[in-house]
């Protein structure tokens, strides 16, 4: 049973997705050439249709349009895993509670952008500039953020573990708990590329 079309931001227009039984098929329209991109992907059951919906818009945006800038853009509450973001400008965007788990923002720009309670488990962020940045409550379990900027961002409460990369990142003026800046004392090394702050020197660590 066919869906309306609905109205996705930026240069992509509508997507007409149609369910059959275990096959799911979005048909999107791009402005201003009017293309049509097909996607026929295989989904199960046991994941609604319309976070697939989601999803799928999602990935079909990104894919006819990679370097589209995406600035104050809000994805709140949707489900993007495994999307690719990676060198988009992602300033000021919206990303409340939102599961990226798995997502690429390789080189992107989420300065200013909101992450509040999101999921970014195992998202690969090498080089990410999230100056500004509000992550209070955001999950980065077993993310890779090398080189990453973090200049007068909000880290409280944010989750890193053992298994989150984030060597060379910058942590110049962000609020981060003590416990935590305790915690990435003991591990991390080297000197951002970009702006040649050492990560120690960043986090206030104690000489060794």
């Amino acid at each position: 049973m066919d869906t309306p079309a609905f109205v996705l931001p930026c240069s992509l227009q509508s997507c007409n997705l149609q369910a059959r039984s275990s096959i799911h098929t979005a048909v999107c329209k791009t402005t201003p050439a009017k293309q049509s991109l097909v996607m026929t992907i295989p989904t199960t059951h046991a994941i609604p249709f319309k976070k697939w919906a989601a999803a799928v818009a999602m990935a079909a945006m990104l894919a006819t349009h990679p370097v589209a800038s995406l600035a104050q853009e809000s994805f709140d509450h949707q489900t993007l895993m495994g999307a690719d973001f990676s060198s988009q400008n992602l300033e000021s965007a919206i990303f409340v509670k939102v599961n990226c788990q798995g997502c690429k923002f390789v080189n992107a720009n989420l300065s200013k952008a909101t992450l509040e309670n999101g999921n970014f488990q195992e998202a690969i962020m090498d080089n990410v500039n999230m100056s500004q940045t509000f992550c209070a409550n955001t999950k980065f379990q077993g993310a890779s953020m090398r080189n990453a900027i973090f200049t007068e961002a909000n880290l409280i409460g944010a989750v890193f573990d053992a298994n989150t990369i984030l060597d060379s990142a910058d942590f110049t003026d962000a609020l981060v708990e003590p416990f935590v800046q305790k915690r990435l004392c003991k591990k991390l090394t080297g000197t951002n590329s970009v702006t040649g702050v050492s990560t120690r020197e960043s986090l206030m660590c104690p000489e060794e």
